[in-house]
């Protein structure tokens, strides 16, 4: 009697999901038949997954970097950069991109005033949907930019992206696998897929994470700084 019971039992179950994932296929050939649709309507749906998970890590660090200390956002900082100024790839750039900080990213203001006078720094200036990069040639050449008030340099543009050795990159979130997430604009991503120096990204402890969720358009940098050193 347990036999027969047993057996009816898996009889059923295999009825079960044969009818259901026979009825997933005839649903997918459904879908492309009748409307119309191709295999990029679900690649669609991955993108659309992806671009949930990055507002979500997004959310996340942003909520850390609220509960950061102010001290301890410089100490980290601080570090960062001891390591960058300790590197041999440091040493012999001498045309740098670095970036003017905002009050959650890694601070740059120090390093940057260190440097400026003995090696060419660039920073970035948001023009439209676009990064131009200009000179750092003191604060007196800086200006709040007119789309979201960071301050800029002015002058003229700098287009010799060849001459460019390092560029330091902020980021929301790294992985070691050397991904990189921003915040969504992609600003950063179509300047550095146009430049072939070498990319560091920089970031406090936290930042770094398991996975960053990464898109075809999402540059891949050559190494990540944190406050203990080098990811690779």
């Amino acid at each position: 009697m347990l036999s027969f019971f047993t057996a009816s039992c898996s009889v059923f179950f295999f009825l079960f999901f044969f009818s259901f994932f026979t009825s997933l296929f005839f649903l997918k050939f459904f879908v492309f038949s009748v409307f119309g649709l191709s295999s990029d309507f679900f690649s669609y749906l991955c993108k659309m997954d992806l671009k949930e998970q990055k507002k979500e890590l997004r959310k996340s660090i942003r909520e850390k970097k609220k509960a950061f200390p102010d001290q301890e956002k410089k100490s980290q900082s601080k570090e960062i950069f001891s390591h960058i100024e300790e590197s041999e790839l440091f040493k012999r750039s001498n045309t740098i991109l670095l970036y003017w900080s905002m009050d959650d990213e890694v601070c740059t203001h120090d390093f940057i005033m260190k440097w400026y006078e003995s090696k060419t720094i660039l920073l970035p200036c948001v023009v439209g949907d676009d990064l131009v990069l200009r000179v750092f040639q003191g604060m007196e050449s800086m200006k709040a930019g007119e789309q979201f008030g960071i301050l800029e340099p002015v002058g003229e543009i700098y287009e010799s992206y060849e001459k460019i050795e390092l560029m330091i990159i902020p980021g929301v979130a790294f992985d070691d696998k050397l991904h990189r997430m921003g915040r969504g604009r992609g600003f950063y991503d179509r300047l550095l897929s146009v430049a072939q120096s070498t990319k560091i990204g920089i970031c406090y402890d936290f930042q770094m994470v398991e996975n960053v969720p990464v898109e075809e358009f999402d540059v891949v940098m050559n190494n990540v700084v944190t406050p203990k050193g080098f990811v690779k």
